[in-house]
C-alpha cells in the first residue's frame, strides 16, 4: 500500500474517509459560520420590532372600537405600506423581477403575509389586545417546526429550552392580564384565527430566510407584501358590506392607520426580512415572545393599565428565555470557530495526502523505467 492508501484510501475521485470527513466538516462549518456572523445590530432591531407590534395592538384595538371595518383598515394599511416598500426597493435595487423558479415561493409568501396581516386585524376586532399577544409566542414554535421539517435548521438543547421558557412566560403574562368578558364565542373564533395567523407568520419568516441569498431584503419585502395586498383587496371587495365603509373620518382611526402603515408594517417587515438575512429563523421568531410583555408595558403607559407583580415575574421568564436562546447562539458561534479550524486542517491534510501520493506514484514510474541488469537483485 502507498502512504496515501494507508491514510485515506483511494484519491482518484472515489469516496474515502478523509475526503468525506473534509466534506462533512466543511458543510458544518459553513452552517455554523452563518451563526457566527450575526451582526450585533440584529438583536436591538428585533426588540424594537416587538415593541412596535405591541403598540399596534393597543392603537389598533382603539381604532376598531371606534367603528372602523377591519378589512378596510387592513386594506388601507397594506396599500400605504406597499407603496412605501416599492419606493424603497426601487431606490436601492431598481425594479427586480424574481426568477420563474421562485414564483411559487413568492406567491406563498404573499399568501402568508395576507393571512398574517388580515388575521391579526380581524382577531383584534374580536378579542382584547392582550389576548392577541397571548398566541404570538407560538410563532417560534411553528417557525422551528417548519425549519426542522425542511431541514433548514437543527434543534439544540439551548434553543429548545429558551423557546420553552419564553413561551411559558408569555402565556403567564397574558393569563395574568386577561379578563373574562363573557363573550366566549367571539373569543373562541378570534383565537382560532390567531392560531392560523401565527402559523403563517412562522412560515413567512422561514420562506424569507430561503429567499435572502437571492434577492435584496427590500425587493423581497416589496414583492411578497404587494402580493398579499392583492389578496386583501379581493377579500375586502367580498367582505365589506358597502362602499360607505371606505369613508374613514375618525381621527383616532387615521392615527392608528398611520402608525400601522409606517411602523408596524413598513419598518417592521423590511427590518424583519433584514434580520432573517443575517440570523437563523428560529432566533428571529423567538423574539416574537416579547410581544405580550411589550403590549402590557405600553398598555400601562398609555391606557392606565395597572401592572401586577405576577406579570413582572412572568415577563422576567420571557427575558430569561431570550437570554438562554441568545446563549445558545453564542455556543453555536464558538462551535463555528472550532468546525472551521477542523475543516481547514482536514483540507490541508487531504491536499498533503494527494501531493505525497502523486510524488510516490511518480517515483514508482521512474523505477519501472530503469533497466534491470542481469543477476542484479531488485
Amino acid at each position: 500500500h502507498t502512504m496515501a492508501d494507508t491514510l485515506s484510501g483511494p484519491l482518484d475521485g472515489t469516496s474515502s474517509p478523509t475526503r468525506s470527513s473534509i466534506q462533512r466538516l466543511s458543510s458544518a462549518a459553513g452552517t455554523a459560520a452563518e451563526i457566527a456572523r450575526i451582526p450585533w445590530g440584529v438583536y436591538p432591531v428585533l426588540v424594537a420590532i416587538q415593541f412596535i407590534f405591541g403598540g399596534w395592538h393597543v392603537l389598533g384595538k382603539i381604532a376598531l372600537k371606534d367603528g372602523c371595518n377591519p378589512f378596510v383598515f387592513a386594506l388601507y394599511r397594506e396599500l400605504t405600506a406597499s407603496a412605501c416598500m416599492w419606493g424603497l426597493a426601487y431606490f436601492n435595487d431598481g425594479f427586480t423581477v424574481p426568477s420563474r423558479g421562485h414564483t411559487l415561493r413568492f406567491l406563498l409568501m404573499g399568501l402568508a403575509s395576507f393571512i398574517n396581516v388580515v388575521g391579526s386585524v380581524v382577531a383584534l376586532d374580536l378579542v382584547s389586545a392582550p389576548n392577541v399577544a397571548l398566541l404570538q409566542p407560538s410563532i417560534p414554535v411553528f417557525s422551528m417546526g417548519i425549519s426542522l421539517l425542511i431541514r433548514q435548521e437543527t434543534l439544540t438543547v439551548w434553543k429548545a429550552a429558551g423557546i420553552l421558557l419564553s413561551v411559558t412566560g408569555s402565556v403567564l403574562v397574558v393569563v395574568f392580564s386577561t379578563e373574562d368578558t363573557g363573550k366566549s364565542k367571539k373569543v373562541l373564533l378570534g383565537n382560532i384565527i390567531l392560531i392560523f395567523q401565527c402559523l403563517f407568520m412562522g412560515l413567512l419568516i422561514v420562506l424569507q430566510k430561503l429567499m435572502t441569498p437571492h434577492y435584496s431584503h427590500y425587493t423581497i419585502t416589496a414583492w411578497f407584501y404587494s402580493i398579499g395586498t392583492v389578496f386583501t383587496g379581493i377579500t375586502a371587495s367580498i367582505a365589506v358590506p358597502s362602499t360607505s365603509y371606505l369613508n374613514v373620518t375618525n381621527r383616532s382611526v387615521w392615527i392608528a392607520l398611520g402608525y400601522a402603515s409606517a411602523f408596524a408594517t413598513f419598518f417592521n417587515y423590511v427590518s424583519l426580512t433584514w434580520t432573517t438575512k443575517h440570523a437563523p429563523a428560529s432566533l428571529v421568531s423567538s423574539f416574537m415572545t416579547l410581544q405580550p410583555v411589550a403590549t402590557v408595558i405600553l398598555s400601562t403607559l398609555f391606557l392606565s393599565y395597572h401592572v401586577q407583580y405576577a406579570q413582572i415575574g412572568a415577563g422576567s421568564i420571557v427575558i430569561a428565555g431570550l437570554l438562554v436562546t441568545c446563549y445558545g447562539q453564542l455556543k453555536q458561534s464558538q462551535l463555528a470557530a472550532v468546525l472551521e479550524e477542523q475543516a481547514s486542517e482536514a483540507e490541508d491534510k487531504g491536499q498533503l495526502v494527494v501531493q505525497v501520493d502523486s510524488e510516490y506514484k511518480a517515483l514508482g514510474s521512474e523505477i519501472e523505467k530503469e533497466p534491470v541488469l542481469k543477476g542484479e537483485k531488485i
